[in-house]
């Protein structure tokens, strides 16, 4: 609970603050929000340098299903804060794991930098 309203805070402060972010190509495609952070071309993806987003499931049966369900958190604030395509597990770096088992089940607790494709690697693959 404290860690839901510590993001919904931080996000209100985030929304309310001007920041000019020297990328502003991206701060224009992406919103806002995405201004915030530095930027920087990893392979085929664009990933913030040092921001990280987090997410944490608890109380199941299967650690496969606290898996799925924190990746869906991270997958879902990501999404709400920048759009669905910085919102991909899958092509998130600087991954960080961590899922535990007691009497109450499996919980899990993901962090990870969110990326994006870059602009070119979309376009290749929509010529395809």
């Amino acid at each position: 609970m404290r860690t839901s309203l510590a993001i919904l805070i931080g996000t209100l402060v985030l929304t309310s603050v001007a920041v000019v972010h020297p990328s502003g190509a991206y701060a224009q495609e992406d919103g806002a929000m995405v201004a915030l952070h530095a930027l920087r071309r990893e392979g085929s993806s664009i990933c913030m340098i040092d921001h990280f987003h987090h997410g944490y499931s608890a109380g199941h049966r299967s650690k496969k299903l606290a898996m799925r369900e924190a990746v869906s958190g991270w997958r879902g604030f990501t999404a709400f804060e920048y759009g669905d395509h910085w919102a991909s597990w899958r092509r998130a770096k600087t991954k960080r794991v961590s899922c535990d088992r007691s009497s109450g089940g499996w919980s899990c607790s993901i962090e990870a930098r969110p990326c994006k494709p870059h602009r070119r690697s979309r376009a290749r693959r929509k010529r395809r």
